[in-house]
């Protein structure tokens, strides 16, 4: 087989992956394509990208909300995913089950307060404090980002009060 048929053929392997194709589908916000992906494909609704992301954390991340309902369809989110879509309701109650969801990270590194910040959800930010998260916890990734740079990124001088 020569170079070029080689070549082809790994990107055909590449670009078939359902998983892979979602989370590009989500980035550009494609809803169309997300529906067709998930329909002919609904395991990958629960993919993880390379940094542990779920496909509703990614939606989040890339402004994308709207798509991580459809990646949820009946699921419900799980702790990360409710803080950083301001599922307020779901986060106190997965919180209420588990205390130390509090000062846990998710699996890409974030903690559920500095998702909260970050994605604006303040009533759920001051419901992790007062359950005891560490407002000076940096995320466990490269970035190292604190609840205070989330806070100041998102240009929310109310949330920089509260830490």
């Amino acid at each position: 087989m020569n170079p070029i048929s080689m070549l082809a053929l790994l990107f055909a392997q590449v670009s078939a992956d359902p998983s892979a194709a979602l989370f590009d589908a989500i980035r550009r916000g494609d809803g169309a394509r997300v529906r067709e992906i998930l329909g002919e494909h609904p395991d990958a609704a629960r993919a993880r990208n390379a940094d542990g992301a779920t496909a509703a954390l990614w939606a989040a991340y890339t402004r994308h909300p709207d798509l991580a309902e459809i990646v949820l369809g009946t699921r419900e989110p799980d702790f990360f995913e409710a803080c950083a879509l301001g599922r307020k309701e779901r986060a106190a109650v997965l919180l209420k089950a588990d205390p130390a969801a509090a000062k846990a990270h998710s699996a890409d590194g974030f903690s559920g307060l500095g998702l909260a910040i970050f994605f604006g959800h303040d009533a759920i930010a001051r419901m992790l404090v007062d359950a005891g998260a560490d407002v000076n916890a940096p995320s466990r990734n490269a970035i190292r980002v604190s609840p205070l740079h989330s806070a100041t990124a998102a240009g929310s001088e109310a949330m920089v009060d509260l830490l």
